[in-house]
């Protein structure tokens, strides 16, 4: 729930700190997510990107489709922070068939926020700004809904930046 948490305000960047204080129990299925958030932690991208690049699909390594569909949004947030824009369309296009969901853990022992958020992430880091805009705008409704918080903040911030993005004409 922790690293939750962390990933909802901060994103990728609180996995490796969260770990380290208080230790981390993730599924097998998840390990690649795991080596990749280590990797950034470390300031090496683009070996996270080959991490989820060399990696067997979330959807066929999962025991359960929660977990699938959680290692895929992971997997968003790796590529986007390592600004993986070659991996951004192959995500993409994995997690849209969920678009109207909300990624949970565990039967929602912890949320990572709803897919449209992870879409727009994506959306934004690969500099397509519509769907961005429209994904994002999205899951913040989700996100106020369901009161979480440090999503909300987060989901604001990459509206601003996507706004900002349209207006330099991306």
């Amino acid at each position: 729930q922790l690293l939750m948490m962390g990933l909802a305000r901060e994103g990728p960047a609180a996995a490796p700190r969260l770990a380290a204080e208080f230790g981390l129990v993730a599924p097998a299925e998840f390990e690649p997510e795991m080596r990749a958030f280590a990797a950034l932690s470390h300031g090496q991208s683009a070996v996270a990107a080959a991490i989820i690049r060399a990696s067997e699909p979330a959807m066929q390594r999962s025991r359960f489709r929660w977990r699938a569909l959680s290692a895929l949004a992971l997997d968003a947030e790796i590529v986007a922070a390592a600004q993986a824009v070659d991996l951004c369309d192959r995500c993409y296009d994995e997690l849209l068939p969920y678009e109207d969901e909300v990624v949970d853990i565990g039967g929602a022992t912890a949320i990572l926020g709803p897919v449209s958020f992870f879409l727009g992430l994506l959306a934004h880091t690969s500099g397509r700004s519509e769907p961005a805009r429209r994904h994002l705008h999205k899951a913040l409704e989700v996100a106020r809904r369901v009161g979480a918080g440090p999503l909300i903040a987060r989901i604001e911030g990459l509206v601003d930046a996507s706004a900002a993005f349209r207006r330099e004409g991306g």
